[in-house]
């Protein structure tokens, strides 16, 4: 009986031991997750910068890009008007076809804008009929399991 006891004793450090080491490596498992979990928060963070940073950039470069081709145009014509100093009524007239074509360029950006505003509302307009659709059809199929179920089982056979 002594000897049981001893054993039992024994096994009960054995257990309490290897209790022990295992808290201990899931205690440093869970600061390992802590530690990866904020490091991809961070990276995350910095993927989000970063495209921020690009869409900035991108609409700056398309800017500069307008900026810079409306520069040249005004640079062609005032070459033109240094050329010809004293045919002003020729600067007047290319002066009104400079203001007709930047009346026209504006009007066809106009158009643009309002061509990728309207493919933008049919765009949402879709996706939330989309969802309107899916939705719908989840809940005829929730209401048919509740019918389902509530409906008593009529396939029994009840002897006569």
């Amino acid at each position: 009986m002594k000897c049981e006891l001893e054993q039992r004793d024994g096994r009960i450090l054995i257990l309490e031991h290897d209790l022990a080491t295992k808290e201990e490596s899931t205690g440093t498992i869970g600061e390992k997750c802590k530690e990866l979990e904020s490091e991809l928060e961070s990276l995350f963070l910095q993927k989000v910068e970063a495209e921020v940073k690009y869409l900035t950039i991108k609409k700056m470069m398309k800017s500069l890009k307008v900026a810079s081709t409306f520069t040249e145009k005004q640079e062609t014509m005032s070459g033109s008007k240094v050329q010809n100093p004293n045919k002003l009524e020729v600067a007047g007239s290319e002066d009104s076809i400079m203001k007709n074509r930047t009346n026209e360029s504006g009007k066809h950006h106009g158009e643009v804008l309002g061509a990728k505003e309207t493919f933008m509302i049919q765009r949402r307009l879709c996706n939330l009929t989309y969802c309107f659709f899916l939705q719908f059809m989840l809940l005829i199929l929730v209401l048919w399991l509740i019918v389902s179920n509530l409906e008593p089982n009529s396939r029994e056979f009840v002897p006569t």
